[in-house]
């Protein structure tokens, strides 16, 4: 195999795919990148036993062929390089060399004939949306996924598809046998969907709303990083205190003092003690792309939601505040 491709390129294909394989694998091979050079280009697989992610890439190719290469150490080195073309091709015994002008990199392979194929998600697209669209989305929810491994349940998103809209939810507190598959421009990318139910998100999504304040939201964002400098010494605790037309926003630390901040806010019965876990406001006003964010709420122990005021998006996010102390 031999084939000549820029750097650029080159590095998009296995940096992409190499986000399938994991850091360290029961399986050595799974640590690797399948390379296969054909007429026209080459394609980049990387996987970890359950998401499959590969990616094409248009190069000069002179010699056809597949090989197995570390997936670490090629993302390091092509990272690591100047633009310009790389060429990379088998030796006469075992291994590749990756050359660029004076550079040369002698890498070790493996045979490719074990590593296993991306599965068949099978059907017809059933969905088809743009690319940017998906991805905001997908960024939109993706910071409530739970970390905790022990619930797997809780570490996905839900794709919910009615057949005209598609929501995704995301909570910290797997899905039907099968697979997903995506496509968008050379890039593939097929998953094994998690097993198991989904909580019932709509249940903790207040039916009634008493209380509403509108606020500015890169004010209060700002107001927020800056309290929580103090508030991350208590549970990442913030009181909002909202009073006519302003919004009280305290944090203490017992070792290190208290901040206030104030924003304006236009209420409705909006005079209201609750504490919120700094951290999740925060990052539920990242998604929100317009100038106000509206949050909803009927008292101190029962559930907030935050949600655009002004972008005409369907996005919110609700928060179950926190004990006032």
């Amino acid at each position: 195999m031999k084939f000549d491709c820029p750097r650029k390129e080159f590095f998009e294909a296995v940096s992409q795919a190499g986000a399938a394989v994991g850091i360290r694998s029961a399986q050595p091979l799974l640590l690797n990148l399948r390379i296969e050079a054909s007429n026209g280009g080459i394609k980049v697989l990387g996987c970890d036993g359950e998401m499959w992610v590969e990616r094409s890439a248009a190069c000069m190719v002179h010699e056809p062929g597949t090989i197995l290469l570390p997936a670490r150490l090629l993302v390091e080195i092509v990272s690591s390089m100047p633009d310009g073309d790389v060429q990379l091709r088998t030796l006469d015994g075992q291994g590749v060399m990756l050359q660029q002008d004076a550079s040369e990199y002698r890498m070790l392979s493996l045979d490719p004939a074990d590593f296993p194929e991306p599965p068949d998600y099978g059907g017809e697209a059933e969905i088809t949306l743009p690319m940017g669209e998906l991805r905001h989305v997908v960024d939109s929810v993706s910071f409530a996924v739970s970390q905790d491994q022990h619930r797997q349940v809780l570490t996905g998103v839900l794709f919910n598809y009615n057949g005209k809209a598609l929501t995704l939810v995301a909570t910290d507190t797997h899905f039907g046998v099968g697979r997903l598959g995506v496509e968008a421009g050379g890039a593939r990318v097929v998953s094994q969907l998690l097993a198991g139910a989904f909580p019932n998100w709509e249940r903790v999504v207040p039916g009634e709303v008493t209380r509403t304040w509108s606020l500015e939201v890169d004010q209060l964002r700002d107001r927020l990083k800056r309290a929580n400098i103090l508030a991350r010494d208590n549970a990442n605790r913030v009181r909002f205190s909202g009073k006519g037309d302003q919004i009280l926003i305290s944090a203490r630390s017992e070792e290190r003092g208290e901040a206030k901040e104030e924003v304006a806010m236009v209420a409705d019965n909006g005079d209201l003690d609750i504490a919120f876990n700094c951290r999740y406001v925060i990052d539920a006003l990242e998604p929100i792309l317009g100038h106000g964010v509206r949050v909803e709420m009927t008292e101190s122990s029962r559930p907030a939601v935050f949600k655009p005021a002004d972008d005409g998006s369907d996005y919110f996010c609700v928060i179950m505040p926190m004990a006032l102390a």
